[in-house]
């Protein structure tokens, strides 16, 4: 295999518009449904006081604390989120924790869970956008 004609097809892509946009935009609207909205929605129909499960997805929670509930699938999901970014040429890592994505996965679950789908979405792309320019 020629490792320099595949690192420098590798950064030509990574510098390209559709990169920015599947990692800008794309991928974090699609990690955010599976990582933040799905438990999201699953905690509040779960929770058979709750009323509006669906508004509190778009809206947030009317309380900036966190419920134990709300901490312990927060947690799991983040630890999930991490997870699924330990990705290396030799497979899934899992001997080391990805400790920034496990972080800010914890993060954009508060975000979610406390002002809505928006503002962890948003959050999410500003943060791959800075990693993008960084790269490319």
């Amino acid at each position: 295999e020629n490792e320099p004609m595949k690192a420098a097809c590798a950064q030509d892509y990574i510098g390209s518009p559709e990169f920015s946009f599947l990692t800008t935009v794309q991928a974090p609207i699609i990690e955010e449904i599976k990582y933040r909205v799905a438990p999201s929605l699953a905690l509040n129909l779960a929770d058979e006081n709750n009323r509006t499960p669906f508004k509190d997805l778009a809206n947030g929670t009317d309380s900036l604390a966190l419920s134990r509930r709300e901490a312990i699938v927060g947690v799991l999901t983040s630890l999930w989120f991490g997870l699924s970014h330990n990705r290396t040429q030799r497979g899934l890592d899992v001997k080391t924790i990805p400790a920034s994505h496990v972080l800010s996965g914890g993060i954009y679950w508060y975000l979610q869970r406390k002002f809505g789908f928006v503002s962890n979405t948003i959050g999410h792309s500003w943060y791959n956008y800075r990693v993008v320019r960084r790269a490319g």
